[in-house]
């Protein structure tokens, strides 16, 4: 369920607990309107503002910047930072995308153009 509030409201929790939930009638009578805080516990915390979704998935988007020094190194030194500080519950993956992805993807396509190339290179010449 999803609930949003002028400002002024979301000071607590308070009000989301007095909202009303219809609850199926027993035969014979009308929907019963009960408080939610009576069929759910109403606290108020931190959370994602947005889940985003991808191929059927959520996932967390974490993003930073690099300046003063190269992609490669900046987001070895991350994934190490985080390899050693966080541990990732079952059913999680981590993954590295962006320009860093872009990087890997164009480093892979060199690794088989390069040796494809040099080879070609020798054999026409000879």
């Amino acid at each position: 369920m999803m609930v949003r509030l002028a400002a002024p409201f979301r000071q607590t929790s308070k009000p989301f607990g007095t909202f009303r939930s219809a609850r199926p009638p027993a035969p014979g009578s009308g929907v019963i309107q009960i408080p939610l805080e009576d069929v759910a516990d109403v606290r108020l915390v931190s959370g994602a503002a947005f889940i985003y979704r991808e191929q059927q998935q959520r996932y967390v988007p974490i993003k930073f910047s690099v300046r003063g020094r190269d992609l490669g190194s900046a987001v070895l030194e991350a994934q190490h930072a985080v390899e050693s500080s966080v541990s990732m519950p079952g059913g999680y993956r981590l993954e590295w995308v962006g320009e860093f992805g872009n990087l890997q993807e164009a480093v892979a396509r060199l690794g088989v153009a390069v040796p494809l190339s040099l080879a070609l290179i020798v054999l026409c010449s000879t």
